[in-house]
């Protein structure tokens, strides 16, 4: 699939493109957040593009300061993936 089809709206993005694109393509992770979290990260990496590996990564997730483990896990994994697709935007490896 295209650039401009899948990913189209990430694309248009001035801080992604189509370069920024291809590195989250090509970018091979773990998850680094455990149960519901996890399947969070998961799901928002693999939407983005990236491939996501089994083996867990070690990230620092902080606390948020939400009350509810739901929105805790929620949170966790959404900031875990985020962090992963920063650095294939920016192309910190």
């Amino acid at each position: 699939m295209t650039h401009a089809g899948r990913y189209g709206r990430q694309v248009r993005l001035a801080d992604v493109g189509a370069a920024g694109q291809a590195r989250i393509e090509a970018t091979r992770t773990g998850l680094a957040t455990h149960g519901f979290a996890r399947a969070i990260e998961e799901r928002y990496l693999r939407a983005a593009g990236a491939q996501v590996e089994d083996a867990p990564a070690a990230a620092a997730i902080p606390d948020l300061g939400l009350r509810h483990d739901a929105a805790r896990d929620v949170a966790a994994g959404a900031y875990a993936a985020l962090l992963v697709l920063r650095r294939a935007v920016r192309d910190e490896g």
